[in-house]
């Protein structure tokens, strides 16, 4: 907006949340892939890797059950 002069301009907040979810067929994909990827999802999200790299997109990574 400073780039084009605009002025009194003021941030409103969201205006709505997405969640972004993974899935797999049941019908092609083996269950230990499932679960190897599972294992390596949480480790990296426990490491902070995954807030990382959503961090760079201004993204807040969903809370692990």
């Amino acid at each position: 907006m400073r780039k084009f002069g605009v002025k009194n301009i003021r941030y409103a907040g969201r205006q709505q949340s997405l969640k972004y979810y993974i899935g797999f067929s049941q019908k092609f994909t083996d269950k230990k892939l499932v679960d190897q990827f599972n294992t390596t999802f949480r480790n990296l999200h426990k490491r902070g890797l995954i807030q990382e790299i959503l961090a760079k997109y201004k993204m807040d990574p969903a809370q692990l059950e």
